[in-house]
Order: C-alpha cells, then sequence, then structure tokens
C-alpha cells in the first residue's frame, strides 16, 4: 500500500492518499510503499520524509527514553544523599554525589553521542539506570 509522508516542522505524518489530487497539493511530502517503512517503532519520532530514519534525531528519541529513568534515580539518590548527610556520613553522601553527577551526564556519553546505528544507540542503557 502507497502512504504519503508529510514533513510537518519536526515531524513526520503518515497519511493514507484518498486521492491523487491530494498527493499534488502537500508540500514537503513523498509517496512511499509502507513496506518500505521502518519497523522498528522506538524511533518513529525519528524518521524523515524519505521514510529512513535519521540517527541524529534518534539518539535524541533515546534520550528521551533515558531521562525519566534518569530522574527517578536522581529522586531516590536526593533522598539517600540526605538521610547520609544527616548522620554525618560524609564519604557515603559524597558517592552518592558521584553517582548523580554520572547520572546528570548519562545523555551526554560518547557510547550514545558516538552512535552510528540504531543497534548502537539502543544498546546504550547503562548498568546505573537499573535500581
Amino acid at each position: 500500500m502507497k502512504v504519503l509522508l508529510i514533513q510537518e516542522g519536526d515531524s513526520v505524518v503518515v497519511r493514507i492518499p484518498v486521492n491523487g489530487a491530494e498527493l499534488n497539493s502537500v508540500p514537503n511530502s513523498k509517496l512511499v510503499d509502507s513496506e518500505s517503512l521502518p519497523t522498528d517503532r522506538d524511533f518513529r519520532d525519528a524518521w524523515n520524509v524519505e521514510g529512513e530514519i535519521d540517527i541524529a534525531k534518534a539518539k535524541e528519541v533515546w534520550k528521551e527514553k533515558i531521562r525519566p529513568v534518569r530522574n527517578k534515580r536522581l529522586q531516590d539518590l536526593d533522598i539517600k544523599w540526605m538521610k547520609a548527610m544527616e548522620r554525618g556520613e560524609v564519604k557515603i553522601a559524597g558517592a552518592i554525589a558521584a553517582d548523580k553527577q554520572v547520572l546528570r551526564d548519562i545523555t551526554e556519553r560518547e557510547e550514545l553521542t558516538q552512535a552510528e546505528t540504531l543497534q548502537e544507540i539502543k544498546a546504550f542503557w547503562p548498568a546505573i539506570l537499573e535500581g
């Protein structure tokens, strides 16, 4: 089946054309076979009007998947840090602070910024994001 890919700002809209007139009246669009579209839905927001995945956008999509998990881990560590400080456990608080900095810097790590394929991007899920 043919689908029409339409570039709207930073997003690509997929539309099933109803008639031939629509094809000529939609700027920034391309008609493609639906079978040629990427099958990995994790990166749907990184599609371009050519029906391909833009790697730079895919990295941003992956960062958006990381951020909520990272933010939850930061919240958990904030509590642990405060408890350690209340008990005067300065070394423990320092180690927790170091982990928090690792989490803050996680979306800028080389493994992600230098990734060139979707497989490399998806493989980036550091252990610190796990409970």
